[in-house]
């Protein structure tokens, strides 16, 4: 197996175990704005670093990487802030100064 069908098969036993249409269902329904415990779970794993370099502590894995995991967070629903978190804030500091980098990545 390749590593991004290794990191594909990896988020789907995951989000398997973590997500899901009815647990999407059952958190639209209560006041919490997102899933805390599979979120826990996701940056546990590293998932909130995934296109940080490692030199900050990320697991530093190209876009096509990062679109292996979310393609599987379109068939599970997981409710979390990952996608605001691992890409377009990530995205913002990798474009700022190496200073801002160092700080917040």
């Amino acid at each position: 197996m390749n590593h991004m069908a290794d990191i594909q098969s990896s988020a789907a036993a995951f989000l398997r175990k973590h997500a899901g249409p009815q647990r999407a269902l059952q958190l639209i329904a209560e006041p919490a704005a997102w899933d805390k415990e599979t979120w826990q779970a996701m940056q546990n794993m590293g998932w909130a670093g995934i296109l940080i370099p490692e030199h900050y502590g990320g697991l530093a894995l190209c876009a096509g990487e990062a679109l292996q995991i979310f393609e599987e967070f379109g068939r599970a629903l997981p409710i979390t802030p990952l996608f605001e978190t691992a890409i377009l804030a990530v995205q913002l500091l990798l474009a700022a100064s190496e200073q801002a980098q160092a700080q917040y990545l």
